[in-house]
């Protein structure tokens, strides 16, 4: 768990224990055997009532002051993975070498032939030891955005094979992308620099990086997609329950080389 997440699991554990604790005391309150207009028992209802907005006002501010912080890190985080893209679906072996194989797709597939080894900074395979029957994802980082832009605008050519390139998302909005695609599908939902774009039923396209962006969508009228209900896909999300996403980010590194 990153230390956004822990910040904010705090934040939502703190505010529920204080929120609890009060309930409990003006329901004793309320069951005091003081006459309930009593003087002192007045003010004390009063002052508490005072107390309690306070609080409330208290955690609506913390609740905003760390959702602008999770953007603020998030859109640095997504600049710094601009140069990087995720490859599933190239077979592995014992002795294969991650790179090597990239090379051989963009070359041969991509049609890219110009592109030298010195073009890919890095390339390794996300997750610990292979499992028999499964192969790891492939993460590249690349000298330029314009040599994975080249990439990425030829991925089209792998229609209808294994290997699949997609983006290095973050955490947060590789969430955001799988709940966008559930709602509208695959095919009117991708992205480009981290940037999550969404084709509507009206034919109409909107670019969205944030949860809010998506649930508003979702609950415009006429907007939906079609046989969808209109009910936000995020908010739970947001609320504690965590979608399953794939995020490569989430993966140990190998420590092969």
């Amino acid at each position: 768990m990153s230390t956004l997440e822990q910040i904010t699991e705090t934040q939502r554990s703190l505010e529920n224990t204080l929120m609890q604790r009060m309930a409990e005391f003006e329901s004793q309150l309320q069951g005091s055997s003081a006459s309930p207009s009593s003087t002192d028992n007045v003010v004390l209802r009063k002052e508490f009532q005072a107390f309690k907005e306070l609080v409330r006002n208290i955690f609506d501010l913390l609740r905003q002051q760390i959702s602008e912080l999770c953007k603020s890190v998030d859109i640095m985080e997504t600049r710094h993975r601009r140069k990087f893209l995720v490859i599933n679906g190239i077979p592995e072996s014992a002795d294969s070498d991650a790179k090597t194989q990239l090379l051989e797709i963009i070359h041969s597939r991509l049609q890219l032939k110009t592109l030298d080894p010195s073009d890919i900074v890095s390339c390794h395979r996300l997750g610990d030891s292979p499992v028999e029957g499964r192969t790891r994802p492939i993460l590249a980082k690349f000298a330029d955005t314009n040599i994975k832009a080249q990439i990425w605008r030829k991925k089209t050519l792998l229609r209808g094979s294994s290997v699949v390139f997609s983006e290095f998302l973050t955490r947060s909005r590789q969430t955001l992308f799988v709940a966008a695609r559930k709602h509208f599908g695959m095919r009117n939902v991708w992205t480009t620099d981290g940037i999550i774009s969404i084709k509507l039923p009206d034919n109409t396209r909107r670019r969205i990086i944030g949860a809010s962006e998506l649930d508003a969508l979702i609950m415009k009228p006429g907007i939906s997609a079609a046989g969808k209900a209109a009910t936000p896909v995020i908010s739970k999300t947001q609320a504690g329950t965590k979608l399953k996403t794939t995020d490569p980010s989430k993966i140990k590194r190998s420590t092969r080389r």
